[in-house]
C-alpha cells in the first residue's frame, strides 16, 4: 500500500514575493490590506478641483449625499468635492 503524503494547506507556491504575509491562504484573510490603490494628497486635490470646475460646484451649493462612504464616489464626488469649495452637505 501506498504511504500517504501529507499534504500541507498552504503551497510553498503560494507565497507571495515582499510580502509581509507568509502565503496567499493569509492574504485571502487580508485582502483588504493589499488590495486597492494608493492615492497620493496631490492626486486627491487634483480629482476633486477637476470635478468642482466641471460640475462649477460653489459655496452656494447644498448637496445631498446619498452615496456610501466605503464608495470612491461616496467619498469623492458626494463628500470631499462639497467639503473643498464650501458648500453645505446634507447627509
Amino acid at each position: 500500500m501506498p504511504s500517504k503524503k501529507k499534504i500541507s494547506p498552504v503551497s510553498s507556491r503560494a507565497r507571495l514575493p515582499n510580502s509581509p504575509f507568509p502565503s496567499k491562504h493569509h492574504c485571502n484573510s487580508f485582502r483588504f490590506l493589499i488590495s486597492g490603490v494608493v492615492l497620493t494628497h496631490s492626486n486627491l486635490h487634483h480629482q476633486v478641483s477637476s470635478l468642482c470646475k466641471a460640475w462649477e460646484i460653489t459655496s452656494k451649493d447644498v448637496i445631498l449625499h446619498t452615496l456610501p462612504l466605503h464608495h470612491m464616489h461616496g467619498i469623492m464626488n458626494a463628500l470631499l468635492c462639497p467639503l473643498y469649495v464650501g458648500a453645505k452637505l446634507v447627509y
